[in-house]
């Protein structure tokens, strides 16, 4: 999940560790990979270098958020960056409880670039999971911006993208796309593909709002 601050915590830099991020940017909208849904971890004892990178890569890009399957893992592992500045790793993390309470929560996506929309979302949550940073299983309640978070992480384990949930009255618009590099957008072929999903008024919105984010870009150099 994008829109974000800089997360706090530990900058790897300074640790004096150069981290090796083997994404050049994490799987785009229109790749199969990221419609399949992710398995339950069962051995803890190989998922350090799986941690590793998806900290590289959320670091890189200063996101919210992450799951395993957008840098092609598909194992139920997602990245949180609390609102208290601190980084989480949840290992088979499951929703045990929801708010009845709907609200909405402006979202964007690492592997959705340049596009953010408005997405209802339960405003607080109660999560059963494995914490991978405390090394003990946890039953933890969450709500606002970590609530939204955590539900657009753990969708991704299930293969939906926050534009699923878009109800088709809601307008898609464009985020900030100066931080995307020439050269890592390669999303309009499978944004025109992936479309084919959505309702229509919310694949041409996002067409159009990917060329619209294309000429900021531009703009911008």
């Amino acid at each position: 999940m994008k829109i974000s601050k800089k997360p706090a915590g530990d900058d790897p830099d300074k640790r004096g560790r150069k981290e090796q991020i083997p994404f050049n940017f994490p799987l785009q909208i229109g790749d199969p990979k990221l419609r399949e849904i992710s398995k339950k971890v069962e051995n803890f004892n190989d998922l350090g270098k799986i941690v590793e990178e998806m900290k590289s890569v959320s670091r890189k890009y200063d996101a919210l958020g992450l799951a395993a399957p957008q840098i092609g893992v598909h194992q139920r592992i997602i990245l949180l960056n609390l609102q208290k500045g601190k980084e989480k790793i949840f290992v088979n993390p499951v929703i045990i409880a929801k708010s009845s309470k709907i609200v909405p929560s402006l979202e964007g996506c690492l592997s959705v670039p340049a596009l953010v929309a408005s997405v209802p979302r339960h405003e607080s949550v109660r999560l059963k999971a494995y914490d991978y940073s405390n090394e003990h299983e946890i039953t933890e309640d969450f709500k606002g911006d970590d609530s939204f978070c955590l539900q657009h992480e753990i969708d991704h384990l299930d293969g939906i993208l926050f534009l699923d949930r878009v109800e088709e009255k809601e307008a898609i618009g464009v985020s900030n796309f100066r931080q995307i590099r020439a050269g890592e957008v390669k999303i309009i072929d499978e944004l025109v593909q992936d479309a084919q999903n959505l309702p229509k008024t919310i694949a041409l919105s996002s067409i159009v709002s990917f060329f619209l984010a294309l000429s900021v870009f531009a703009a911008s150099k």
